[in-house]
């Protein structure tokens, strides 16, 4: 990620996430990325990325089956979505979800 692209988002209230680029576990992994909250970065030192935010959607669950709303992230929106799909045919109940890992490379 381009410097000007970090300094950026920190400005605009994004948070920001550091991994020291000399560091590392063993020959093969990097240091593991840490929340960065200092006002300067050192590009010589950490590789720098925008934190991305936890995934939150609403599922519709009916009699122990999830059905996915389409992949809003509004409760009305997915009350709509089962509305129109089923009308009043079912009973349901709308979950929110809420994302607790983020699994990616680098």
């Amino acid at each position: 990620m381009e410097y000007w692209e970090v300094v950026k988002a920190f400005t605009d209230g994004k948070k920001i996430e550091r991994r020291d680029v000399n560091y590392y576990y063993d020959s093969d992994q990097m240091a593991n990325w840490e929340d960065h909250l200092d006002r300067s970065f050192d590009f010589n030192a950490y590789e720098y990325r925008i934190k991305q935010e936890p995934l939150c959607l609403y599922v519709a669950v009916h009699d122990g089956t999830v059905i996915p709303c389409s992949g809003d992230t509004a409760a009305s929106k997915c009350e709509e979505y089962m509305e129109g799909r089923f009308g009043d045919k079912i009973s349901y109940t709308i979950v929110k979800m809420k994302q607790v890992a983020i699994v990616r490379g680098g």
